[in-house]
């Protein structure tokens, strides 16, 4: 019984699952701490390096109950503890309804996981929010749907102190994101197939992190972002291969196939910034503007890319939104191939 293990289970424990088909009704819900793991034979003695398992081999496959949030929870409010906290969820493939994997307030290592046809009312795949300094690393995120927000992974308010700013025209407060010297790590997943509203691949609002060394191939924005969408956030996007997505719903809608990075609440207190180096953009669309990569509102540097056969009604390679002050934003050493505009 698998809930039942990982219900057990204390800080600093480790549980094995071996392979196998397993239900669990609710999802399991990982506490602080626990390291779970998945792909045994079943006979491993305790000594066993886990890095050693043959996970094709022995798959082990979480589904669980329809209806149900989520198949893999992961929870806690590490400040609570002295100890080493951080969970592990490596090994394993959901199957289900729900999310995949959801993690909030904390800061788990997600690896070697294959997260496939999940159907969330949020992010489709992997959801996290609320993270000082998630590690989301060797994935497959395929073809996931997010009802909401983000159809591969949906990544909010992670690595970040927040206050309070200026009153907005309709009576609410801005808010001030101050964000920390630690950041979420997404890097080497293979995400691809996925469809959301922003972000068909990845979204992200108010967060700090890096997207590196990352596959992001195949996805679809139902608006806007059909790779990787980013909103008032601090990003590094880095050496990441991001390819046929498509933001497609309306010409009006459909803005950026391949990165979105935007001030999209038109916060002044933080608009955030993206630095996107080293990487290959290709063969992305949208219907209207910025097929390869938007910067809406906020500071960017955009260098040292491959950018090619992207295709929208306007700046096909890269575009540059309103209130977008063009000293901000440092465009240089890129290759564009077949892209019109700039």
């Amino acid at each position: 019984d698998v809930v039942a293990a990982v219900n057990s289970a204390h800080i600093g424990d480790q549980v094995w699952v071996a392979a196998g088909n397993y239900t669990v009704a609710g999802g399991t819900w990982v506490s602080p701490g626990v390291r779970l793991y998945g792909g045994f034979v079943g006979n491993e003695p305790d000594n066993y390096d886990v890095t050693q398992r043959n996970l094709n081999a022995n798959r082990t496959i979480l589904s669980n109950n329809p209806g149900d949030y989520t198949v893999i929870g992961v929870w806690g409010y590490e400040k609570q503890f002295p100890q080493d906290t951080s969970q592990v969820i490596d090994g394993f493939t959901t199957k289900g309804t729900g999310m995949g994997i959801a993690a909030f307030n904390c800061s788990p290592t997600i690896s070697n996981n294959q997260v496939v046809g999940q159907t969330g009312n949020w992010p489709g795949g992997i959801n996290i929010g609320n993270s000082d300094g998630a590690v989301i690393t060797n994935n497959l995120i395929d073809s996931n749907v997010g009802v909401g927000d983000g159809g591969g992974i949906g990544i909010f308010s992670c690595a970040v102190n927040w206050g309070v700013g200026a009153w907005n025209w309709n009576g609410n407060p801005y808010v001030v994101a101050r964000f920390k010297p630690t950041k979420v790590s997404l890097s080497g997943n293979t995400i691809t197939n996925n469809t959301g509203r922003f972000g068909g691949g990845v979204e992200v609002w108010y967060s700090h992190l890096a997207i590196t060394n990352n596959l992001i191939k195949g996805n679809t924005a139902r608006e806007s972002g059909g790779g990787i969408s980013i909103a008032n956030t601090d990003a590094l996007i880095d050496n990441n291969v991001i390819s046929g997505n498509v933001a497609a719903v309306s010409s009006s809608d459909s803005i950026a196939g391949g990165i979105l990075s935007s001030n999209w609440d038109g916060n002044p207190y933080y608009r955030g910034q993206s630095t996107i180096t080293n990487n290959t953009i290709t063969d992305n669309s949208s219907l209207n503007r910025g097929g390869g990569v938007i910067v809406w509102g906020q500071q960017a540097t955009i260098q040292r890319n491959y950018i090619a056969h992207n295709t929208s009604y306007m700046g096909s390679a890269i575009w540059a939104g309103r209130e977008t002050e063009v000293s901000l934003i440092d465009i240089s050493n890129n290759l564009i191939v077949n892209s019109v505009g700039v």
